[in-house]
């Protein structure tokens, strides 16, 4: 069948035509659907398709997902996330439902789903449903009926992801969780982006990490372009000159700023200024030769009224279509069918200009555009990537060879990261070369932030504390760089946050520290709320920022853009450092003027001439602002100035005696002081990685609030607030010194207060342990650390019931806690009930992925269960994740030497040996293979190799005297008396002997088995 399907079809059946498909697929389609073809022949395949806006996707996809998976009946969940992409896919299916594309069927059904009332609710999923296309928002907050659906479609399921860029954000993950347990044997996922993104393993991050083949096809720009497919386009920007000075308030900046949208106020304003609106006719009447059939984007329904009448009026045929409104001359009500009727007149020639308000942005087919003009800005990268695209159908899709995208730029008083086409990604670049992650303060966001702080530096009271400080503080070190996407509230923000040197350590604080907050902050999936984020923010601004001079480098909307972010994608940002800041240096421009002692205008000819010098790029990081430039130069010229002959009034205030005070008595006095006292403390114990340690040296992290400062010598016995008095210590080392056990480690992320108690355990001292986990349960009865560390002293007591039976009252707290299920499994392990043991081990690792102590446990279960194959399969599982582990080195060789495959044995016994030097063992069981091989002055040699480091053990010289006895030597008096020292060894004393035999592993055919037994 063909055509369009109706809006309101929830679900049906596509029949499927007799006929063949008319649409042809261009090279770069087919190329793509014949890598497709190829990754789908392994079992499990993870890969991104990468093509560019306009170069056909969906249609791509849907031909492969229809050719390859619904012809042989299996299953295809679509995700996309917005609507009108989910019916863009529907009627693509329906147009491509032919014969030659599914032979083997004749019907499929679909069902279309999302929170829209045009659409189904997932609680009609049905198993028989073959092709589902969602949004991820309706099958999140409705999980069951899509477990349902994957539950009868166990490994018989392909996903695709639209728009994956987006699929690192935690709602997408949960549905790509989801369906990957369902489908552990057989699953095919498929990452559709415009954007070109390069996996080395590297850079792979989150999204590497979802999709693990990487990009299985890959078509640039360039290449559409010179097939013809799109068109090439020509970025001219224009400054209207119209100045948007008036204050805004609050409300309107976090509109323009966080939401994308004009505020109504500020649209009406702009719409209606008949200067601005003359000058966008009068340049497209100008350059009508050259700019043809015109498709123009407005700010509102005013302004598309007010242009279509300026148009006319200077004799250029125009109209306008929006959403249902009242003509503004009639004012009768525009239909669909009124606005459909306009777009074909378009498309047939009799309208030179079409006008629109977002109602042309997608899924609408309108050749021969020859040029868009952007009349509104925009924060929106998604919707800048709509506009463009309306003009860029090349010339073998129907469209023109080149396209004009002309952008109308005000002058706005607040500075707002407008989305620029020509810096947009997909449509910026046209040179083959590679994508450096390496960023330059040249690139997208940085100048227009980079202005920001510039502009407080105006601020004289601000300006004042920079004097005598290097130029280079004010250069940022690096960036965060990151996008917001929220479907739900229409937010897709790209978003740079600079790091200043000042603020570097407080920046890492917070990143590290994010997981915490949340929790404190019980932030969970349903989402987050303004409220919650300004509490958040001032908790950072208390405990993170405090201290430190804010007035460079920091800004609310950054951290909260950060806290946004890490809501949706649960993801640390990584801090990308810029290349080549010391050519941004202002100092150094200064320097070469004093220098070359240039007079005032050969000191403008000089600033001049490097503004002008595009290679220098200063006009781009001062955004083509040259009078910041200028004054940047000035202000750093007149503290040249000041450090030199201005002397400041000198004032002697009454003094204190810092060193006598607490750090929390110096915090409240002297803010500035307790952290200056505060980061030294913390860089003196920070090592080269960039871990503190305690002074202890037990404890590692980066995390700053594990630790706190402590006196060596206390102030109560004379001790001083100076740093060669003061210590890093974690917060449980610190309050085993006192009485705060309880408190200090509440504060504490449960991994790590696993990890404190555990310490405490070490020693054996399970008495003041437990004492500490009674102080805990007093304070909290449901501790989980507190709790885990109670059972983890059962087992170790051997105590297995009642290590059961506290695991469980924290498992009722937390299902899935791994700690609980560890201790539980230990305890199966331990009483011979290797069954339940493994059953809980591969829970562990299939929620919290792979471990290789946990392979190492399982691999014990399979062999007592003499279940040799997978026990040997677990071994390796671990090595493959850390081939230094002793233990499956040291069993790989036992269990070859049993098998007798010596040499092989004996490969995995000497690694052994390499790994853990003082083990004598490993050295006397490759002595022992050789013995058995025959090669008795080898089997000599490891012996005495194993008697050098234990001279004494029975088992050693018992092996060498039977060498010895082999090679038919002379003991003479030695070897008389160790024979008669083996002698005076009874029985009894011989099956005391422990002879290394728990652990046995390896791979091994089972038909090698077969011959073996232990």
């Amino acid at each position: 069948m063909s055509g369009e399907v109706n809006k309101y079809s929830f679900s049906g059946k596509i029949e499927v035509s007799d006929s063949s498909i008319s649409r042809s697929l261009y090279i770069h389609q087919k190329e793509a659907i014949k890598e497709l073809t190829n990754q789908s022949e392994k079992d499990i395949f993870k890969s991104l398709l990468v093509i560019p806006t306009g170069g056909g996707k969906t249609f791509t996809t849907v031909y492969w997902v229809l050719k390859e998976m619904i012809n042989n009946n299996k299953k295809v969940l679509w995700l996309a996330h917005r609507h009108e992409l989910l019916n863009q896919t529907l009627n693509t299916a329906a147009n491509t439902a032919y014969k030659d594309v599914l032979p083997n069927i004749d019907k499929f059904t679909y069902r279309i789903i999302s929170g829209s009332s045009e659409h189904d609710n997932p609680v009609n999923i049905t198993k028989e449903d073959d092709f589902i296309i969602a949004s991820k928002d309706s099958l999140n907050y409705n999980k069951e009926y899509l477990q349902k659906w994957l539950d009868n479609n166990k490994d018989n399921v392909c996903l695709v992801i639209d728009e994956a860029h987006h699929a690192t954000a935690k709602t997408y993950r949960n549905i790509i969780n989801m369906v990957e347990k369902s489908c552990k044997n057989n699953l095919k996922v498929i990452g559709l982006t415009a954007t070109p993104t390069r996996t080395s393993e590297k850079e792979k991050g989150l999204l590497g990490k979802i999709f693990t083949d990487g990009i299985c096809y890959s078509v640039d720009l360039k290449t559409l372009v010179n097939n013809g497919i799109l068109s090439k386009p020509e970025f001219i920007d224009l400054k209207t000159d119209y100045k948007m000075d008036r204050e805004l308030n609050s409300y309107e900046l976090n509109a323009l700023r966080r939401f994308q949208n004009l505020p109504d106020s500020i649209a009406k304003q702009i719409a209606l200024n008949k200067e601005r609106n003359n000058f966008i006719v009068d340049h497209y009447i100008n350059n009508k030769s050259k700019y043809g059939k015109c498709l123009v984007f407005a700010v509102n329904i005013d302004h598309a009224i007010a242009l279509n009448a300026l148009f006319i009026k200077k004799g250029i045929k125009s109209d306008y279509v929006v959403s249902s409104i009242k003509d503004g001359y009639t004012g009768v009500t525009i239909s669909a069918q009124e606005n459909e009727k306009k777009i074909l007149d378009f498309r047939n020639d009799k309208l030179d200009i079409l006008i629109n308000v977002n109602i042309l942005t997608e899924g609408t087919d309108i050749p021969n555009v020859e040029t868009v003009f952007l009349t509104r800005q925009t924060t929106s990268s998604i919707l800048m990537n709509q506009m463009i695209g309306r003009g860029l159908r090349g010339k073998s899709a129907g469209g023109t060879e080149n396209a004009y995208i002309v952008s109308f730029i005000d002058d706005w008083k607040y500075r707002i990261n407008w989305v620029s086409p020509k810096r947009l990604l997909n449509y910026g670049e046209f040179d083959e070369k590679e994508i450096d992650r390496k960023r330059s303060l040249g690139n997208t966001l940085v100048p227009i932030k980079m202005i920001e702080e510039f502009a407080k530096l105006m601020d004289s009271s601000i300006e004042k504390k920079w004097v005598g400080k290097d130029y280079m503080e004010l250069v940022p070190i690096g960036s965060y760089c990151f996008n917001i996407f929220d479907e739900e509230n229409d937010i897709d923000k790209n978003c740079e946050v600079l790091v200043f040197d000042n603020l570097k350590n407080p920046y890492e604080q917070l990143i590290e520290d994010l997981e915490y907050i949340f929790r404190k902050f019980n932030v969970n999936e349903e989402g987050i709320d303004e409220p919650k984020i300004d509490s958040i923010y001032n908790h950072i601004l208390d405990e993170i920022f405090e201290g430190y001079d804010l007035d460079l480098g920091f800004n609310e909307e950054d951290i909260k853009d950060i806290i946004m972010y890490y809501e949706l994608a649960g993801e640390k940002l990584e801090l990308i450092e810029f290349e080549g800041r010391e050519e941004f240096n202002i100092a150094n421009l200064v320097d070469d003027i004093l220098d070359k002692r240039l007079n005032r205008f050969e000191e403008a000819e000089y600033i001049k001439n490097k503004w002008e010098d595009k290679s220098l790029g200063w006009s781009i990081y001062f955004n083509d602002e040259f009078l910041l430039f200028n004054s940047e130069i000035d202000r750093e010229m007149r503290n040249r100035f000041i450090k030199e002959s201005h002397k400041k009034p000198k004032f002697t205030p009454d003094h204190i005696d810092y060193t006598k005070l607490s750090l929390y008595q110096i915090k409240k006095l002297n803010p500035k002081r307790w952290r200056e006292i505060n980061d030294e403390v913390y860089d003196n114990y920070r090592d080269e990685e960039g871990y503190y340690v305690s002074a202890s040296g037990k404890y590692r992290s980066k995390k700053t609030r594990y630790f706190q400062i402590d006196h060596i010598v206390p102030i109560s016995k004379g001790g001083l607030t100076i740093v060669e008095n003061l210590q890093l210590l974690t917060r449980w080392e610190n309050a085993i010194k006192g009485n705060t056990v309880g408190v200090e480690f509440e504060q504490l992320d449960e991994d790590y207060q696993n990890e404190a108690l555990l310490e405490c355990c070490n020693n054996g001292d399970f008495d003041k342990v437990s004492n500490i986990i009674k102080t805990m349960l007093d304070y909290n009865p449901k501790s989980l650390a507190a709790l885990n560390m109670k059972a983890k002293i059962q087992l170790e007591k051997e105590s297995y019931t009642s290590a059961i039976k506290i695991a469980n009252q924290v498992l009722k707290l937390d299902e899935d806690n791994e700690y609980a299920m560890c201790t539980k499994a230990h305890c199966y392990r331990r009483q011979g009930k290797p069954h339940k043991a493994i059953e809980l081990y591969e829970k562990i690792i299939d929620i919290y992925g792979e471990y290789e102590h946990i392979y190492v446990y399982l691999g014990d279960c399979y062999y007592e269960l003499r279940k040799y194959n997978i026990a040997i399969n677990q071994y390796h599982n671990a090595l493959e994740i850390n081939d230094n582990r002793y233990d499956a080195n040291f069993a790989l060789g036992w269990i070859y030497s049993r098998n007798r495959r010596y040499e092989l044995s004996n490969k995995y016994y000497l690694r052994a040996a390499q790994i853990d030097s003082e083990c004598s063992s490993s050295l006397n069981n490759i002595g022992l293979n050789y013995f058995k091989l025959g090669e008795y002055e080898k089997a000599l040699e490891y012996y005495e190799k194993a008697l050098e480091l234990d001279p004494d053990e029975r088992i050693y010289i018992n092996n060498k005297a039977d060498v010895l006895e082999k090679l038919n030597e002379t003991l003479g008096d030695i070897g008389i008396q160790v024979i008669e020292d083996i002698e005076e060894i009874d029985d009894e004393d011989l099956d005391d002997i422990e002879w290394e035999e728990d652990i046995v592993y390896d791979e091994m055919d089972i038909d090698e088995f077969e011959e073996f037994n232990i």
